[in-house]
This record gives C-alpha cells, sequence and structure tokens, in this order.
C-alpha cells in the first residue's frame, strides 16, 4: 500500500479533519446508511485502542449534532493517537476492501498486480468431493481473479470452489488470470502457476466386507477385511474392550485367532488408511462354543441403528443492529453440508425476527416424528440469564435483553421433546456471557428429557469465539472430524474429540484466551451414530418449510423482442432464495439487469450478488439473492425483471415473473 504524495498519513486524525477536508471526501464515496454502518464497523476495530464504543459514539453524536458522523470519528480517534495511514490500511485489509476501493483512490498509488500464492503444481483430489483453489495477488484498484480450465472460464475470486467434481469432466489444467483494470480480462492480465488437477475415482478407502472362516490346521479362525482405495492401503485389526482404549492386535488385512471357550462374544475392529483419509469397520463379534466333537463360531458385524426419521433444524443469525456481525450463516451453512451427507432433512432458518424465529421453531417441532433422530445447530449471539442460555434475535437491540425478548435455548428443546423423538442433539454454537440477574426467576431447564445430548461451545459465562478462518471455533474443529472417511464413531464420542481440540485451540491460545465447552447429556443409549439408517423415505418437513416457491425452477423471459433469457430458482435456506438470470441475445451492446420484488405498495430492489461474463455459448449471468421469504405477504411471489442496453437514449425492457408464495411466509400467517 504506497500513499500519494499529496496524502500525509502520518497525520493524526482529528487533524487530517482541519487540514485537508478529507471528511468530504468520506461521506461523497461511502454515504447515506453506509456511511452509518463504515463508521460502526472502524469504532469495532478501535474499540480496545481508542476506548470508545458504540453506545458512547451514539451519545457523542446525539450532543454534537453540529457535527458529521465522519468528523465527530476522526476527531475521537484523533485525540486517542490514531493516524490516517493506520485507518486506511484496515480499510485496505478488511474483508469490505471492495466496497472502499472507490474511497482509498484518493488516498493510494495505483499499484501494479503481484501474485503472491499460487495454486499448487498437481493436486489429487477425490470424485464426489469439493475442489479447492487458492490464488492471492496485491495490487490497486484491487484485483480481479478469473479461473480458467482448458482455457475456458470456470469462476471468479480468489478462491475456486466446486462441489460434487466428476473423473472425466473435472480433470485437467487449471489457471487463474488476475489484472487489475476492470472486471474483464486483458491482455495485462498476470497468470499463475499452471495447476494439474487429477480427480481420482474415490481414492479414500472403502470397506467392502469382513470375512470370516476357519484355518485348516488347529483350532483357530481368521478375519479377513476386504477394502478398496487409492493404494497403499495399510490395515490395522484392534480389539475393543469396553474398559479401556482399543488394543492393536495385528497389521495387515487378515487377523488370526485363537479359539477359546467364552461365555461372551469378544469384539474386533479394522481400520484401513491411505494418504486419503481411513474407513473404520463395523464391530465385529465372535465367541467359540464348543459341543463334544464339533464346534460353533458366532461371527456378527452390529447393523447401523434404524430410527423414524433423521430432521435437522438449523438457525444462523448474522446481522444485527448496534452488535458485531456473527459467522452465524457461514457455520449453518458447514453444518448443513455435513449433515446432508448423512441423509438429514434439513430445515435451515437465517436472521429471522424473535417472533417468526419462535413460530418456525414451533412448526418444525410439530412435525417431528417420535422414535426420530432430530440434530438442532444453533450459531447466533447469546446470553445466559440464570441457569439458562439464551440467542438474541436479530430484531432485540442490545439495551433490551431479557428472557422476554430472547429465545430460550432450553424452551427450544423442551418444545422438541414433547413429541419424544429417539434422541435430540444440539449444538449451541453461541456466547453465554452473563446479563443482570436482578428480577430474573429461575424457571425448570429442559434438561432432564432422556436421550438428550446438548453440547454448548463455551461455558456458562464464556465466549464462543470465531477462527480467522471465518467461521466458529466448534466448526473449526467439529467439520474435519466428519470428513474422516467412513466416520464409525459415536455421536457422544464426536463431541468429546471436539470438546478437547477446542481447550488446545492454537488460535485461542496465542491469544492468552480460553474457551471450554461443555457436554450435557441424559442419553440411556449411547451408541448413536449420524450413519443411523432413517426407516422413512417420506420428506416430513421438506415440503413445510423448503417446498419451492415455483412450480419449475425455470421460466423464459424476453426483452425487446429479440433478447431470450431464462430466470431461475433455487431455495439456499428456508427463508432465502436464489436468483439466476442467464440472457442470451443478438444484441451487441453492454446489457445490465435489475431485479426487483413488487409488493403492494412498493417496489424493493433484490441485491446482486455476483455476475458472470459470456461462457462459451454467449451467455451472461446474474446472480441474485432474495432473502426474508417470511415477509412475503401477498398470495403470490412477484418478481419484475429489468434489462437496459447501453445508449443514450436507453429505455429499459422488464418482463414480470409470478411465482407461488413461499412455504415460510405461509407458517408465519
Amino acid at each position: 500500500m504506497k500513499l500519494k504524495s499529496s496524502v500525509k498519513g502520518s497525520d493524526y486524525l482529528h487533524n487530517v479533519i482541519a487540514n485537508y477536508n478529507y471528511e468530504k471526501i468520506f461521506q461523497g464515496t461511502l454515504g447515506g446508511s453506509n456511511l452509518e454502518d463504515v463508521v460502526r464497523m472502524i469504532i469495532d476495530h478501535y474499540k480496545n485502542r481508542a476506548g470508545i464504543n458504540i453506545t458512547e459514539y451514539e451519545i457523542f453524536r446525539t450532543n454534537s449534532s453540529s457535527k458529521s458522523s465522519v468528523r465527530l470519528l476522526f476527531d475521537k480517534l484523533g485525540q486517542k493517537g490514531v493516524k490516517l495511514e493506520s485507518l486506511l490500511s484496515f480499510l485496505y485489509t478488511c474483508d469490505r476492501r471492495r466496497d472502499f476501493e472507490k474511497l482509498l483512490t484518493h488516498f493510494l498509488e495505483p499499484e501494479s498486480v503481484s501474485i503472491i500464492v499460487h495454486p499448487p503444481e498437481k493436486l489429487i483430489v477425490a470424485e464426489d468431493t469439493e475442489l479447492r483453489l487458492d490464488c492471492r495477488a496485491n495490487g490497486f484498484p484491487f484485483p480481479c481473479y478469473k479461473w480458467l480450465k482448458d482455457g475456458k472460464v470456470v469462476g471468479e475470486g480468489e478462491t475456486l470452489r466446486m462441489r460434487n467434481i466428476i473423473q472425466d469432466g473435472d480433470s485437467g489444467e487449471y489457471i487463474c488470470a488476475v489484472s487489475n483494470h476492470g472486471p474483464t480480462l486483458c491482455n495485462t492480465a498476470i497468470l499463475s502457476s499452471t495447476c494439474y488437477v487429477d480427480v481420482q475415482h474415490n481414492p479414500c478407502p472403502r470397506i467392502i466386507a469382513i470375512h470370516q472362516f476357519p484355518v485348516s490346521q488347529g483350532n483357530d479362525t481368521m478375519l479377513k477385511c476386504e477394502a478398496r482405495g487409492d493404494l497403499p492401503l495399510h490395515f490395522t485389526w484392534y480389539k475393543i474392550s469396553p474398559e479401556s482404549n482399543p488394543k492393536e492386535m495385528e497389521v495387515g488385512d487378515t487377523l488370526r485367532l485363537p479359539l477359546v471357550n467364552s461365555p461372551s462374544p469378544d469384539r474386533y475392529r479394522c481400520i484401513v488408511k491411505n494418504g486419503f483419509g481411513k474407513g473404520v469397520s463395523h464391530d465385529i463379534a465372535i465367541q467359540y462354543q464348543q459341543a463334544g466333537a464339533s464346534s460353533i463360531i458366532h461371527a456378527s458385524v452390529d447393523p447401523p441403528r434404524l430410527v423414524t426419521s433423521k430432521l435437522a433444524l438449523f438457525i444462523g443469525i448474522t446481522q444485527y443492529s448496534g452488535m458485531q456481525k456473527t459467522s452465524g450463516r457461514q457455520d449453518a451453512e458447514k453444518m448443513m453440508e455435513v449433515l446432508s451427507r448423512y441423509d438429514f432433512e434439513t430445515v435451515s432458518l437465517l436472521n429471522l425476527n424473535r417472533d417468526d424465529l419462535w413460530k418456525a421453531i414451533q412448526c418444525f417441532a410439530d412435525n417431528v416424528p417420535k422414535g426420530s433422530f432430530v440434530f438442532v445447530y444453533v450459531a447466533a449471539h447469546g446470553i445466559s440469564l440464570g441457569r439458562e442460555s439464551y440467542i438474541i434475535p436479530p430484531d432485540v437491540p442490545s439495551s433490551a435483553l431479557n428472557a422476554d425478548s430472547c429465545i430460550c435455548i432450553e424452551d427450544i428443546l423442551k418444545t422438541i421433546q414433547q413429541n419424544v423423538p429417539g434422541i435430540c442433539v444440539a449444538v449451541i454454537d453461541t456466547c453465554r456471557v452473563h446479563r443482570d440477574r436482578r428480577n430474573i426467576t429461575d424457571r425448570e431447564c429442559a434438561g432432564g428429557a432422556p436421550n438428550q445430548l446438548v453440547f454448548y461451545s463455551t461455558l456458562d459465562g464464556g465466549e464462543a469465539k470465531e477462527s480467522l478462518g471465518g467461521c466458529s471455533i466448534f466448526t473449526k474443529h467439529f467439520i474435519p472430524r466428519m470428513n474422516e472417511a467412513a466416520n464409525r464413531s459415536r455421536i457422544l464420542d464426536i463431541f468429546q474429540q471436539v470438546k478437547t481440540y477446542i481447550s488446545r485451540d492454537e488460535e485461542i491460545l496465542k491469544r492468552d484466551q480460553e474457551q471450554t465447552a461443555e457436554i450435557r447429556e441424559t442419553l440411556n443409549d449411547y451408541d448413536f451414530h449420524l450413519y443411523d439408517v432413517s426407516q422413512s423415505r417420506v420428506a416430513t418437513v421438506d415440503q413445510k418449510f423448503s417446498r419451492l416457491v415455483s412450480e419449475s425452477s425455470s421460466n423464459s423471459i424476453r426483452f425487446f423482442d429479440r433478447i431470450n433469457g431464462t430466470l431461475m430458482t433455487k431455495q439456499l435456506h428456508s427463508n432465502v432464495l436464489l436468483i439466476d438470470i442467464l440472457i442470451d441475445g443478438p444484441s451487441e451492446k453492454k446489457l445490465q439487469v435489475a431485479l426487483y420484488h413488487e409488493r403492494a405498495s412498493e417496489r424493493v430492489t433484490i441485491p446482486c450478488i455476483s455476475y458472470t461474463l459470456p461462457n462459451t455459448f454467449g451467455m451472461l449471468k446474474w446472480t441474485f439473492e432474495l432473502d426474508h421469504l417470511e415477509r412475503v405477504k401477498e398470495d403470490a411471489l412477484v418478481l419484475r425483471v429489468e434489462l437496459t442496453e447501453s445508449s443514450e437514449s436507453s429505455v429499459p425492457d422488464f418482463q414480470t415473473v409470478k411465482l407461488s408464495r413461499p412455504a415460510i411466509a405461509e407458517i408465519m400467517s
């Protein structure tokens, strides 16, 4: 980051306003509500160093109506020793730096692109998993990234992520073209090193069968493990005892056992490993009984448990008024991806206000069949009142946090338990900081329900930290445990491992902090696994919450009687809709697309989250995200698509697409 010669970055912020009138630059490039949002973000960044928080700032602003937000902010931070160069450095490196690019052009010299992180030269990945390639570059204006496979654009951004990759279509050479001359690739783009991606068909170890047969001589029997995967495969046999850790018996695919009369069966387990992961067999029970001249060998493999159905509820709250943004959405989406692989039906609720969230929770609980496996994950701000933990809804200000305005975790679990599920597992990935206990009456907690397992990311009174990777410390350690191939561990064992990893997390220890998880369980049966099999083949909550808002996910649209397009919908969360608009036409002019939600009394702009350049077939793609589907009051969801061709007298053409009312909105009515 190089400052322009006219910019004195060493000046304190209160002197900057007085001497150079940068106040006008900040207000002119940010402006409006966006400026207030940035002011709050800057205060949050400097709150420890400058000793000013949001509440104090609001008091100062109320008592200083003659001063603008920027002037007041610069005055307070400058008096605490914050310089312009420090502030610009923060804006340059923060997650929202693209929002500040226009602002920073007033202060920074242009800088050519230089790639500092290249993708690897070769990468071997498993089929049906995720491919991830990273490229990082310095430069100003900020670099634009285009990923190409065999010469064709396949993605954009610093990180290329492709899910459910296949061997035939996704193997090949990948390269990243980086430029800082706008959204289109140009002749001056810098190319990263080439990465050859070799997609291999299921290289992780997979146990096919365990064979048991007698030895021709002697009173022995043998167990042989048959497995597939990328070679070499390494086999290890263990004897399982409830009183101690597994005991290693033999290395190799075959285990030879002497037959000894025993009143109860001995249990054995085989683990197969290679460079991609490991596979774990079911426990095999061997019991030898001799009756006269004949002998009988009983060998059995523990089958998965059968449950009525498998349901998962995800609650993620990211946006708060007057409180720091959380990673709730990212964490909920990571957990959804994992639980979906284990055949859970998923309901995901994002940023619902208090009343709507409670209605949705009650509706979910009403649809829980008896004997089902229920998994609940909550990622939000939280507090502790008395003996209970609470979720802070996004519409509750920090000054009004109490037992009535927040949602009690114990109430959620108690509501779900009314339909007597086989097991209820809950992960409460929230803070549990104490609030004033005055006027709070301890109530009966729901912790006594049978077969309930609750994992709190932190102890009562503690904070649940976030990692530098943009997720919570819990998901940082839980996801890798579940991504291990053929994870056959009991759910309680997995949580105990995650609890240990959290207490030893290097990020937290480097900050001289600590985080200790808490597990509360009333399990009558400890042999529950995430891979337990659902007896139901009928969706019980999907149609209730996540029914697509259109009978068809694809709708044809046409503009100016010559430009064809398609509007496609996909439900990301139970109350969030992803909308892709593909445009294909003879126009040689630059096209712009805007999307609006038509309501009875207003037209609401739907934000565009990405734009993709023409692909091989000349298609342009705009992606929009419509959240808060629960607030749709009309009988139908009406979308207005406007397309504009760049010209001096350009008048947009529009098409209206009418979709049925979202399912989540019907629940709220």
